[in-house]
Formats: C-alpha cells, structure tokens, sequence
C-alpha cells in the first residue's frame, strides 16, 4: 500500500467507524451522522484544527477514537503534526515482517514503501522517531498532571500540541480552551507545540554538546 492510499484508507475507516457509532448510539440522521464524523476524522488526521460539533457529547468511545487520531499526523512533507501516516504504514510493515518471519525463519523480508526497498538506516530511524514521540507524549502528559490537570485534559492537551491539532478532549475539548490552564502549563504546552511542529529530532539536537561543537 502506498502512502496516500495509506492515509485515505485510515479517514475511510475511521470515518466509517464514527458514522455508525453516531447513527446507532444517538438520534442523529445518517446523513448527519456521516458529514460530522467525516469532517472531524479528516480535520484531525489533517491537523487543521476546525471542529463543526461538540464531540464531546458524542459516545465516549466515539471521541476517545478522535483522541488516537491525534496521533496520525499528515502527509510526509506536509506542515501537519504528528507522528505522519507514512511511518505508521512502515511501523504496520515492520510487524507484519515480524510475522512473516515467524513461520520462514530463512527468508529475509524487506520493507518496501513506494515499490522502493526502504534502507535499513532510515526503517530505524522512523521506528526509532515514534517510539520517542511516544516517551515524549508520556512524560509531557506527567508533567502537566503534578501541575494539577486532570489525566483526561492534560494526556488530550499534549497530543493536540505536540499535532498541532486544535481542540482535545476533557476541559480542552471543542467548546473550550486553554484559558484556565496555569502559566507554566501554556508555557510547556508552548514547547511541546514546538517539539511537535519540528518533529522532536531537530529539538533534541539542540540540547546536544556534539551539535555545539560542529
């Protein structure tokens, strides 16, 4: 699968998903079921930030999905946040030639994306690059909780800044802001959003005695 068949795939689904939660666990029509899901799912993959509705009082299940979302990010080489969908799609290649390995100990199985053989330096780097972004979301969302926010708002708060997202969930949900939030929170939140938009890589180095010394 190529990438933006990759990406149109995960808004199809996940927009699918959210259609039929809406139209069966509330009293929406299907139409409007499926123009608020699909325009919220391709707002967030998209990192455009708008929101239509309150999701909010949507099931709980149903925005807990547009939390994960948060995770997608854009197009590679787009100005989305995010983790990118193209290093979820060679996150997903990797553990399906886990698998394939399991049952031909012999073969060797390469990740190709694009028909190209991706090399093995940059399959290590991408994988390497989500699993920080992860540790990064993780101890961001522990610092705004010994702040005092609530789990929910401040795990929510972090994706959408590090994504570049717009409205969260909890108290940051779409019918509210980040007005009641402490100075320090806005201000960590401010660092994150940056981390985020830079892809977390170019931050780091900054911090690196070896990038000084060059």
């Amino acid at each position: 699968m190529k990438n933006f068949g990759f990406n149109l795939f995960v808004i199809f689904i996940s927009g699918l998903l959210i259609t039929s939660i809406l139209y069966l666990k509330t009293n929406k029509g299907l139409e409007h079921s499926f123009r608020e899901a699909f325009f919220q799912v391709t707002s967030i993959v998209t990192c455009t930030g708008f929101a239509t509705t309150d999701y909010l009082k949507w099931p709980h299940y149903a925005y807990y999905f547009l939390f994960f979302l948060m995770f997608a990010g854009g197009s590679a080489g787009s100005t989305s946040g995010g983790i990118k969908m193209v290093r979820h799609l060679v996150m997903f290649k990797n553990v399906r030639s886990i698998f394939q390995g399991m049952n031909s100990f012999r073969a060797v199985h390469t990740i190709r994306l694009n028909n190209h053989t991706l090399p093995e330096k940059q399959n290590r780097t991408i994988l390497a690059f989500i699993v920080l972004y992860l540790l990064f979301f993780v101890m961001s969302t522990v610092v705004l909780l010994a702040a005092g926010i609530d789990f929910q708002s401040a795990a929510s708060a972090v994706a959408t800044a590090m994504g570049g997202i717009g409205p969260g969930i909890g108290s940051v949900g779409p019918a509210s802001n980040f007005s009641h939030f402490s100075g320090f929170a806005k201000l960590f939140l401010s660092f994150d959003m940056i981390s985020g938009r830079l892809e977390l890589l170019t931050v780091l180095a900054l911090f690196s005695p070896a990038f000084w010394k060059r």
